[in-house]
């Protein structure tokens, strides 16, 4: 979709949404918010967290969630790295930033209503340091949304909206109360702080819709399509490293520290940090289903980092006996070139289009079919990548691969050498890759002579 197409659908879901409420808001406004939205949710570094993903709620009837949905992404200072600046008139007059932190401000919040509401909902007071393990993006973008529809919905409408986008802060450790059940005690103190009218059954009611916008907004986690997981996944990694919008400049070390941190993170959660539940919502069965599904998902991305990860560290050892790294376009020019035009290293490694499938093959059945789909070149940069990644874990025994991955953390972290980390790959395979690398690199000094 081109921007004008999700201008105007924003400017339906919202249009829709006030029109469900009973709202009337003029075209004229509608445009500004839609624009507002967009442009914010356009910016150049959102590979994942932009308007694309506000359409997967698109199909929902909740105007509650619709709206919620459109706002709830709008700050997100770990990829724009900045407020953006269409929205710094309603969130500066809050906040100050310090040693390249943001802080809320001391007494902006007297008579402040709005502020003060979301200030109890997030469980956060002035003054305090806004860190990203607290919902630091959906608190701000609670606020932007409240001040920016605070003068066409009333107040209580506004704190239900809130609430919404408060559970979407994703990947809570588990405590007692889950996080659903927190918010309910939250929003009841802010309901009697405040004088807002709210019966039980509307606070009740207001948690659920929360943990049905949460529960979309994380649903790539539970789907049954494990490479639209994974592309997700990838176009999150690209969001949080820069580098990575130039195929042809990061190096093999570059890489494979930034997959080091993703893994870390899919190794970290359960279904219990990423699904939410509350009251019977999701209902019990259906619910089983999406935690079986979210345990598929994370085995099998986690194993896909891990397979990249292990096969270019013994590539990276290799490498760094001559040279600190080499950039991926240059061992495999199809990251940024055509694959017709110049030579790859696997070109120089022996048997690797032909590999035995044999019963210590590690890359179970889905992870192999994976690899060797049309669905891999939108995520990984390079088919040649692929084949070193197939060659070198059919060639490692699975009882020793959780070994050999803790030895590429401890090397990347500088806490052992090539050698050790080289001699924890089967004698043959690391033979393989150093024969193909020299040869391989002669070459290129046999094309560099003869230019």
């Amino acid at each position: 979709m081109s921007g004008r197409d999700y201008l105007n659908q924003c400017r339906r879901m919202l249009a829709g949404a006030m029109e469900k409420l009973g709202v009337f808001v003029g075209e004229e406004e509608i445009a500004e918010i839609s624009e507002l939205i967009t442009d914010t949710m356009g910016g150049r570094r959102r590979y994942y967290h932009n308007f694309e993903h506000i359409l997967n709620f698109s199909s929902q009837d909740d105007p509650l969630i619709i709206i919620a949905a459109l706002f709830h992404d709008l700050i997100y200072l770990q990829v724009d790295r900045e407020i953006p600046f269409n929205l710094t008139t309603y969130l500066y007059p809050y906040l100050k930033e310090k040693n390249g932190s943001f802080w809320l401000r001391n007494n902006v919040g007297n008579g402040d209503k709005i502020l003060g509401i979301c200030l109890g909902l997030f469980g956060l007071k002035e003054g305090q340091n806004l860190s990203k393990f607290r919902g630091r993006n959906e608190f701000l973008s609670a606020l932007v949304m409240a001040r920016i529809l605070q003068p066409h919905l009333p107040i209580k409408i506004l704190t239900r909206l809130m609430t919404i986008i408060e559970l979407t802060i994703p990947f809570r450790g588990i405590k007692e109360k889950t996080p659903p059940e927190e918010l309910h005690e939250r929003l009841w103190r802010v309901n009697a702080q405040f004088g807002l009218g709210f019966t039980d059954k509307e606070i009740v009611d207001t948690i659920i819709q929360g943990v049905k916008m949460a529960n979309i907004d994380v649903s790539g986690f539970a789907t049954t399509n494990f490479g639209e997981f994974i592309k997700n996944t990838w176009l999150v990694l690209q969001e949080g490293n820069a580098f990575f919008q130039d195929n042809c400049f990061y190096t093999v070390k570059e890489y494979c520290q930034a997959l080091i941190s993703p893994n870390r993170l899919l190794s970290e959660l359960s279904p219990e940090r990423i699904l939410l539940r509350y009251k019977n919502e999701p209902p019990e069965e259906e619910y089983k289903i999406l935690t079986d599904r979210v345990v598929y998902n994370l085995s099998l991305g986690r194993y896909f980092l891990v397979s990249q990860i292990v096969s270019l560290s013994v590539l990276q050892a290799l490498i760094a006996k001559f040279t600190p790294s080499l950039p991926l376009s240059f061992l495999f020019p199809d990251v940024c070139l055509s694959p017709a035009e110049y030579h790859s290293l696997t070109d120089y490694i022996r048997g690797v289009n032909h590999v035995d499938s044999n019963p210590n093959f590690p890359l179970i059945g889905d992870i192999f079919h994976f690899l060797n789909s049309e669905e891999i070149s939108r995520v990984l940069p390079s088919r040649e990548l692929v084949k070193l990644v197939t060659f070198v874990m059919k060639s490692l025994p699975l009882e020793r691969l959780e070994e050999i991955e803790e030895k590429c953390y401890l090397y990347f972290e500088h806490k052992i050498g090539e050698r050790e980390l080289l001699n924890s790959f089967p004698g043959e395979l690391v033979s393989v890759l150093q024969e193909a690398l020299g040869l391989f690199m002669m070459e290129k000094g046999e094309q560099t002579k003869g230019m």
